[in-house]
């Protein structure tokens, strides 16, 4: 079964209260900051990715998505992906929710149509790919094997860090 995703903003509210009833159990991860200004978020991610040879990943979602909550708690328990995105992007998690849809922000890209979604910049800031992450679901879980290929397939060459992957 894929995952329902929504696609403006009464869906959005509609997801919103639907997940917000089972939103209080346990230590939930809440990796989207609505504070947060990502234009800034993305100039210092840029100026880190240049010094470390990496690309940018920008990360849409928000706390009232489960499925964006998933991610980040598979990327928390398996430390071989997590060291994999840390070497290969400097991630920037945008926040999209009632308190911030950042749509500004999210109009100098194309249109998201689910959450949690993939942006990947080089280090220059200039869009390379943009991931839906149902690639990365076999059944109803997150796949680290399809995730592992996904940085794979997006890590910079040592030598030219902006340079596009090869192959696959």
């Amino acid at each position: 079964m894929k995952k329902r995703r929504p696609r403006g903003t009464a869906a959005l509210g509609a997801l919103v209260a639907l997940v917000c009833i089972g939103a209080g159990r346990g230590e939930e991860p809440r990796p989207y900051d609505p504070s947060r200004d990502p234009a800034r978020d993305l100039s210092a991610a840029m100026s880190e990715a240049r010094r470390d040879q990496k690309r940018v990943l920008l990360e849409v979602g928000g706390n009232w998505c489960g499925w964006c909550r998933e991610l980040e708690r598979f990327v928390r328990r398996d430390p071989d992906v997590a060291e994999a995105i840390r070497c290969a992007f400097v991630v920037v998690r945008v926040n999209v929710s009632p308190e911030n849809s950042n749509a500004r922000f999210l109009s100098a890209y194309p249109d998201v149509p689910g959450y949690p979604y993939f942006f990947v910049l080089d280090a220059k800031g200039s869009l390379l790919a943009e991931v839906d992450t149902d690639d990365f679901l076999r059944g109803e879980a997150y796949d680290r094997a399809k995730l592992l290929a996904f940085v794979r397939k997006w890590s910079p060459s040592p030598s030219r860090p902006d340079a596009k992957p090869t192959g696959g």
